[in-house]
């Protein structure tokens, strides 16, 4: 029988056994920190994996919270520089569709961290380019993307890494500094060019006989253009915005090249939303907008109320089921305990990630609708403004109309009472053309009655030449013997004739002077003794002035004879200059 007493030795050998267990015991801090690391690797791992599908959005869910967790991404980076990134396209092509997560979802800084990590991507892309069919072309656009995004929110870091903005941030892009705001223009040109050209990278990749978008292979290529979709649409709504702004504080002729770019950047979207909306693999995953037949008039400010933002909806994603622990972590232990506690942590970190999924979602529906309530409300507004504006016109427009009728009224009360005055006139007009005539007639009569006299003085005359010529006979009678009685007779007859007829022309010519002032009394159309047709003085004494003379002239000649006197042969003067006709 063996005794059981113990030896210094063994107890010895004991002591030493429990001092290395003590050592080799970690403190919970360091364990809990290499479960995480672990559960980082193994997640990142398996959402890069070299299988020709869709990501995996679990695992890469998984990763976004371990960055929010460490508040970095340098754990991220510090596993994928020993996945075989240049050595594998499908890894290569699922590291750039989990980085881009990772920016737009991750922590903050997960931006920066990736930032120093730009020329290894852009180096990738570089040799993955040289690749001239299958994911070479793709991989180079998708690099060039993700440096892009890189670049472009080192320079605009008021910009979140998902591009959701807030009405308020929406109008600070950019400041106050146009030149700013031409920078920020030019910057997302750049970043939807890159976008663009992915997305058709992406479509001209895809075989319509092997590869489309039900298939893993399709699916592992378009699962990327999600979030293509989601930033093409928010980007688009910001140039829009920002370029009706520099239309109002830049001439027309500057923005000509934006205008140009803008007009090739809505054609490629168009395109793009509208190749997306066929495909059925993205009919449950996302809500692609659409855009108008024809992109917004910058140069009409009115046509920026008529614009209408393209929205992206994301339909709720349920909570997943859940996950296997030891599916997602490879970690060996003798203790159930611990993993019973791995499993329970893993499940937890499941449900937390779900659960901020879904409130990133909820927020993100909620500043959509938000956003779109703003617009609408602005929409509304400048509704009214123009409507404000259009009553106004109309104001002025009617008064102007009121202003044009009086006016014509006035003037029709002008043109009434100028066409009574002219049929006044014109009825003045008529009555003196009828003195005219009536004037006309009595001057060609006092004309005729004129001539009439004119004929009678020449009778006259002719009488006297024939007194003359007895007279010239009587005389030579005489000088032959005494001068018969009958002589003497004749004589004084011919005394008596003449001023008989000076009597009766001196009543004619005062019964013709009486009819001209009588005629112009009537009629008024000249001073009396004025000819009506030509203005001259009417003659009509002159027959009677003359047939006067005449018979003066003949009684003068017959004294003459009585007193003894021969006829003369024509006047002599006097003893005072007078002439005498005897």
């Amino acid at each position: 029988m063996k005794s059981s007493v113990s030896t210094p030795y063994s107890s010895s050998s004991s002591n030493l056994s429990a001092i290395s267990n003590t050592l080799r015991r970690k403190n919970p801090y360091e364990s809990e920190r290499d479960k995480f690391v672990q559960s980082q690797t193994a997640s990142i791992q398996k959402a890069v994996n070299q299988q020709e599908c869709a990501l995996k959005e679990k695992h890469v869910r998984i990763v976004i919270l371990g960055t929010h967790q460490e508040g970095n991404a340098d754990l991220f980076w510090s596993v994928v520089r020993q996945l075989p990134l240049q050595g594998n396209y499908i890894v290569a092509w699922k590291f750039c569709g989990t980085l881009h997560k990772l920016l737009r979802d991750g922590h903050p800084n997960a931006i920066a961290d990736s930032l120093r990590q730009a020329d290894h991507i852009t180096e990738m892309g570089r040799m993955w380019g040289h690749l001239k069919h299958g994911y070479g072309p793709l991989l180079a656009s998708y690099c060039t993307l993700l440096v892009c995004k890189l670049r472009f929110h080192e320079h605009n870091k008021q910009i979140p890494a998902n591009l959701v903005l807030s009405q308020e941030e929406r109008d600070s892009i950019g400041g106050k500094d146009i030149n700013q705001i031409f920078q920020v223009t030019c910057e997302m040109f750049d970043y939807m060019d890159d976008v663009l050209a992915l997305q058709q990278q992406v479509f001209n990749s895809l075989d319509k006989s092997r590869a489309n978008s039900m298939t893993a292979s399709g699916q592992c290529r378009l699962a990327p253009l999600i979030m293509c979709i989601q930033e093409a649409s928010l980007l688009y709504d910001y140039i829009v915005g920002i370029m009706f702004k520099m239309h109002k504080c830049l001439p027309p002729e500057t923005l000509e090249g934006h205008r140009l770019r803008f007009r090739h950047i809505f054609t490629g979207l168009k395109q793009f939303y509208n190749s997306s909306t066929n495909l059925q693999y993205f009919k449950n995953l996302v809500q692609v907008p659409s855009l108008p037949e024809e992109p917004p008039n910058f140069l009409v400010e009115s046509s920026f109320d008529t614009y209408r933002a393209p929205v992206v909806v994301l339909p709720q994603e349920p909570i997943l089921d859940e996950v296997d622990s030891a599916s997602l972590l490879d970690i060996g232990s003798d203790n159930n305990d611990s993993l019973v506690d791995s499993a329970e942590l893993q499940q937890k970190e499941r449900l937390i990630g779900d659960l901020m999924n879904q409130v990133d979602l909820l927020r993100q529906q909620l500043e959509t609708l938000r956003f779109q309530s703003e617009r609408m409300i602005e929409s509304l507004r400048a509704r009214v403004r123009e409507l404000e504006a259009e009553v106004d016109q109309w104001r002025h427009k009617s008064e102007q109309v009121e202003l044009r009728w009086r006016a014509e009224v006035e003037q029709l009360r002008k043109r009434s009472a100028e066409e009574q005055a002219l049929q006044q006139a014109q009825a003045l007009a008529v009555g003196n053309e009828d003195k005219f005539k009536k004037m006309k007639d009595l001057y060609a009569k006092l004309r005729q009655e004129h001539i009439d006299l004119i004929r009678k003085s020449a009778d006259t005359a002719k009488e006297l030449s024939s007194v003359k010529q007895k007279h010239a006979h009587l005389d030579a009678e005489r000088e032959v013997g005494a001068c018969p009685p009958r002589i003497t007779a004749f004589a004084t007859d011919a005394q008596g004739a003449a001023r008989r007829r000076q009597q009766a022309e001196g009543a004619d010519r005062a019964d013709a002077e009486g009819g001209v002032e009588r005629a112009c009394a009537r009629g008024g159309a000249g001073e009396p003794g004025q000819d009506p047709a030509g203005g001259r003085p009417a003659d009509a004494s002159q027959p009677a002035v003359s047939a006067a003379d005449g018979g003066g002239r003949a009684s003068a000649e017959l004294a003459c004879v009585l007193r003894g006197g021969g006829p003369a042969a024509g006047p002599t003067a006097g003893p005072g200059g007078a002439t005498d006709g005897c």
